[in-house]
């Protein structure tokens, strides 16, 4: 059987320093992938996870706390990446992606070695040291990757949860668990409050 290695053909990703932010992570519901801000202008993030399913409201709220964007909505983009055949090597998949990325190859371009993962990671663990997982090149066609929003409010920039108030002047939103709202917001209906940031 031949052995599968990593190849110098495969796309490569151009970055700049201060874009270099990935994080692997689980998903709060028992399940790992990447999450990235690679290439990504303000408001984006990509993710590589090898069980596409949808975004659970765990994994939008770790992505708003991980960007902590001012912009008033995250893009989210899911790359079309190999797919995990079954239930439990999403981990090894999320570590896979995320040594890519490190090593500045693009995951969807690239064919991982199933067999031969927890090996590598085994020998990586024993060597203290993080390699390329086995995989070879593949040429995917261009696809328009599927995509969430997640709009993000607040001075905390986390999505819409519990009872929220709007500044009458900026129309910002806020929670009432991050800011001290006044009670007459619940009890009086023409009541008009103002932000710090408006005050």
């Amino acid at each position: 059987m031949a052995e599968a290695t990593q190849t110098e053909k495969a796309p490569r990703i151009e970055t700049k320093e201060d874009e270099q932010r990935k994080f692997v992570l689980p998903s709060g519901v028992n399940h790992w992938l990447v999450i990235t801000t690679m290439g990504c202008p303000p408001g984006v993030v990509k993710i590589y996870d090898s069980m596409v399913h949808k975004l659970p409201f765990q994994t939008k709220e770790q992505i708003c706390a991980l960007l902590m964007t001012k912009e008033p909505q995250i893009e989210v983009l899911h790359i079309d990446v190999q797919q995990q055949r079954n239930t439990n090597d999403c981990g090894l998949f999320a570590l896979a992606f995320a040594t890519a990325l490190c090593s500045g190859q693009e995951p969807r371009h690239l064919s991982f070695e199933a067999g031969a993962m927890r090996e590598h990671l085994l020998k990586c663990l024993d060597m203290e040291d993080t390699e390329p997982f086995p995989c070879v090149p593949v040429l995917k066609k261009k696809r328009k990757h599927k995509q969430d929003i997640i709009e993000v409010f607040c001075q905390c920039r986390t999505q819409e949860e519990g009872r929220m108030a709007a500044c009458f002047i900026c129309g910002e939103w806020y929670h009432e668990d991050c800011v001290a709202l006044p009670q007459e917001l619940w009890t009086l209906p023409d009541f008009k409050w103002s932000c710090a940031s408006c005050v």
